[in-house]
This record gives C-alpha cells, sequence and structure tokens, in this order.
C-alpha cells in the first residue's frame, strides 16, 4: 500500500505534483516519469494505475467537480489518496528436474495488495546470461524473454499458498536465470522478485534397490527379480530403455569394482544388456543361463532411459548359487502285457505310457531296445522275418493310429534320439527339449516274427534315455 498525499497551492487551477516512491510521499516539482490522471477518470480511479517510483500529476479544475473534487473543495494538508500493488516475491527458488531438461521453480504466492487478496497474474523470465546473476533487474527482466515457452505459468493462488512451476525442453548442461513478477487485476506490477538459477540436467532412471537371485527353473540357471524403477527418478514410463546386468563369481567388494574392467568372459564376469520399455514399479525378472553350477554369484544392474549414457548407478549386489544340472526320467508303467499274438501280427499299445522329465533341466529322449528272455532266438530289426521282430515308437497326446514311419524303429543296436520326426506323428508333441516337470505320451507299436522256432513268452524291454538338450 502507497500512500499519496494532496498539497493545495496557491490557485485551484495549479498543478499538484506528488511522488509516489517507498511509502512517502512530497510535494515538489515534476523531475521523474509522469502518469496524468485525467478529470473523467477521478482521483481514487486514476491513483490505482500508478506503477511504483512514478510521479502523480493532478490537473485539478472543474472538470474533477463529477469525482467529487470541485473549487469548492479545500483540498487542505491531509487529504489521503491509496495505490495499491501486489507484494514482492522475495524468496524465489530453482533445482533441476524432477524430469529430463527440466527445472522446478518455487515461490509463496503474495497478494494483490501486499499480502491481502489473490493476485492476477504472474509473469516469469529467463536469461542464459550468467552476467545477470545473481539477480534480474527491472531493465534486464523487461528484455528477457518469457519462460511461458517452457510450460504454462500458473495462476497466482491464495497468498501464502507455495506454487511451482515446471519448465521443461531446456537445454541440458545449460545454466538459467529466473525472476517473476506479479500483477494485479489492473495490471499493477509488484517490483521484479529475487533471482535464482538452476541448471537443466538429465535425470537418470532411480536406483533399483531390491534386485534378488534364486535358482532357476533348470540347473545353471540364476532367475533375477526386482521392481522398475522410473524414466525420471521414480517417475515416467521408460520408453527405448534398458538395464545393464554385471555378473561375476568373484568381487573385491569396493564399488569401482563395478565400473572397471572387462566384463566379457562368460561364465565367469560378463554383462547382459537387456532392452526395456515399462512403467515404474513393474515387477521385473531375467534368467540368466549357462552358469557355473556349485558357484556364488555376485551380481548388480543398471538402468538407462532413451538417452544412451543417462544410467542409473549401480542397484544393489546380490548374490545367487546356480544349481547343478539333474538329469531324470520317470515312466508311468514298468511293464505292458501286448497278450498272445500270432506270426506276423501288428498291433499298438492300447495306452499311452507317460514319460516325466523329473530333472531339471531340458532333456531329449533316445531310445533302445533288447530282448530280455534269457536264450530267445527273437532279435530287433528293420522288418519282421524268421524269429526277427520291430518295435516302432511315438510320442503324441492322442492315440496315433497306424501311421508308423520307418523313422520311428527303436533299434536294439543302437540309441537313436528323437528329433522334431524322428519318433514324433506330426511334430506336435516330440521328445526333444522337454522342460522339467513335462510330460510325454508314448506309444510303442509291436510287429511279431513272421515266422518263429520258440513258442515261448518274449520279453522286449524298451528304454528311454535322457541327455540334457544341448
Amino acid at each position: 500500500m502507497t500512500g499519496v498525499r494532496w498539497y493545495r497551492t496557491a490557485a485551484w487551477a495549479a498543478a499538484f505534483a506528488l511522488v509516489v516512491a517507498n511509502a512517502v510521499t512530497q510535494a515538489g516539482p515534476l523531475t521523474g516519469p509522469t502518469e496524468e490522471i485525467h478529470p473523467s477518470v477521478g482521483a481514487s480511479g486514476g491513483a490505482t494505475a500508478v506503477s511504483p517510483g512514478h510521479l502523480l500529476q493532478f490537473t485539478v479544475g472543474e472538470g474533477f467537480a463529477g469525482a467529487g473534487v470541485s473549487p469548492a473543495n479545500d483540498l487542505s494538508a491531509g487529504m489521503l489518496a491509496t495505490v495499491s500493488y501486489p507484494g514482492r516475491i522475495t524468496l524465489l527458488t530453482a533445482v533441476s528436474g524432477p524430469v529430463d531438461e527440466g527445472i522446478t521453480l518455487t515461490w509463496t504466492a503474495p497478494g494483490a495488495d501486499g499480502t491481502v487478496g489473490t493476485a492476477s497474474r504472474y509473469d516469469v523470465r529467463y536469461t542464459t546470461d550468467a552476467t545477470a546473476a545473481p539477480h534480474l533487474s527491472e531493465m534486464l527482466f523487461s528484455l528477457a524473454p518469457s519462460a511461458s515457452a517452457f510450460g504454462a505459468i500458473p495462476t497466482p493462488a491464495a497468498p501464502g499458498t507455495l506454487q511451482s512451476f515446471l519448465l521443461t525442453g531446456l537445454q541440458t548442461g545449460t545454466t538459467y536465470f529466473f525472476a517473476v513478477k506479479t500483477a494485479d487485476a489492473r495490471d499493477s506490477w509488484a517490483f521484479v522478485s529475487a533471482g535464482t538459477a538452476a541448471v537443466a540436467r538429465l535425470i537418470p532412471p532411480a536406483v533399483i534397490t531390491d534386485l534378488t537371485a534364486a535358482p532357476g527353473n533348470l540347473g545353471r540357471q540364476l532367475t533375477l527379480s526386482w521392481t522398475a524403477p522410473g524414466n525420471d527418478g521414480g517417475i515416467g514410463d521408460i520408453a527405448g530403455g534398458a538395464y545393464r546386468i554385471r555378473c561375476s563369481t568373484w568381487t573385491d567388494g569396493t564399488p569401482a569394482f563395478w565400473n572397471t574392467g572387462t566384463w566379457d568372459s562368460h561364465p565367469n564376469r560378463f554383462e547382459v544388456l537387456i532392452a526395456t520399455s515399462v512403467s515404474p514399479g513393474t515387477p521385473q525378472q531375467y534368467t540368466l543361463s549357462g552358469l557355473r553350477d556349485t558357484v556364488t554369484y555376485y551380481i548388480s544392474l543398471r538402468t538407462r532411459d532413451s538417452y544412451p549414457d543417462n544410467w542409473s548407478d549401480r542397484s544393489n549386489v546380490t548374490t545367487g548359487y546356480a544349481e547343478p544340472p539333474l538329469i531324470s526320467v520317470t515312466v508311468s508303467t514298468g511293464a505292458y502285457d501286448f497278450g498272445g499274438l500270432p506270426p506276423g501280427a501288428s498291433t499298438i499299445t492300447a495306452f499311452g505310457v507317460q514319460v516325466l522329465n523329473t530333472g531339471n533341466v531340458l532333456q531329449t529322449y533316445s531310445l533302445r531296445c533288447a530282448t530280455a528272455t534269457p536264450g530267445t532266438p527273437w532279435t530287433a530289426a528293420g522288418s519282421p522275418g524268421m524269429d526277427t521282430f520291430t518295435l516302432q515308437a511315438v510320442f503324441h497326446g492322442t492315440h496315433p493310429g497306424y501311421v508308423f514311419g520307418p523313422e520311428d524303429i527303436v533299434w536294439s543296436t543302437a540309441t537313436v534320439a528323437a528329433t522334431n520326426t524322428v519318433f514324433s506323428v506330426d511334430g506336435t508333441e516330440t521328445g526333444v527339449a522337454v522342460p522339467p516337470a513335462a510330460s510325454r505320451t508314448w506309444w510303442l507299436r509291436l510287429l511279431t516274427p513272421l515266422d518263429t522256432s520258440t513258442t515261448a513268452q518274449q520279453r522286449i524291454r524298451a528304454y528311454v534315455v535322457a541327455e540334457e538338450t544341448p
């Protein structure tokens, strides 16, 4: 609130010179910038449009009569007019972030009249000229560009309210200097605020703190789990980012260990880059394979956003122990009785035998057969003959019918490995790369000898041999 005191001169038509500065008024000659208040405006209405530091000139005459001022009035010393202005912002702060190439300004809202009433608008301006530091003068402020190019300037809130303004799209590594002015509804402007400055930076993703490692579903594996950070610290989706996992069978316990040396010696000391686009808070998993079993691994990771070099600090270091491979298989039945069959017969098992991977690695099955009757003349062959039989096998989800081919023959002289076509009807179920706990249905077809020199009951043993899939 600025006081304006009227002083009477010798004649009614004389000019009254009033100076408005620092809430003190003085009579005297007009020596500074002036604003003339015309009679049609009136003393009260005109006074509210005066800018701080300007001289106010009233021309007193008959025209003031309509405004309550006339020659009949005695404008004696002591009559007081008032001019109000918004309060000056005295504490303006600037900090980098919270987003890439962003700066956040914060200040306390002044009043439209000092500390009273809500102001009308803000004018936020900036410069990158370091000679303007630490504050922008009134002249430099008037020449500086508006900060509205980098975001929507907020509307003044109630006096005393903490307000903020996020500017984005700034130049990385550049220092920006800011100041704010406040206006009331009649465009009376406060003095320029105190200045502030901050550097626009890239904000890396937040540090991951919950990295864990556990044995994977397969041997020589570790499954890593963690929570995704944000693009800028803990906020914003990461698009086109990456994780960098570093894994080692030893560590010297220093932070420098994770930032130096080569990381290309799998499985002893290596790194894995994983592309990612993810929202913060999303559970993440990744499985490391082909590790050394019975060895403790030390693991840490970093995250980057779409900027190639904007990596977070490293995560917590976790440890894990890869279990050794276990190769194991079980079958659902140990015997099957084909019953009495004549020479030259062809028959298929009435039900499929379940072959279950009870190990912890991917397994591929091989088949072999042998006669188990002591002293028998029977032998396995590619086609039935005198005392020769043929055994065929396939893996299939349902009864296969008579679709067995020569590639499905089970030999006694060699162990034959399953493929996508060997021991398979149509490739929908095979004995290749069978996962742990997965089952395959095994069907057998027996072609008896065309003729035989024995009538004794015959026993044929079929073997399923499991090997780790390369």
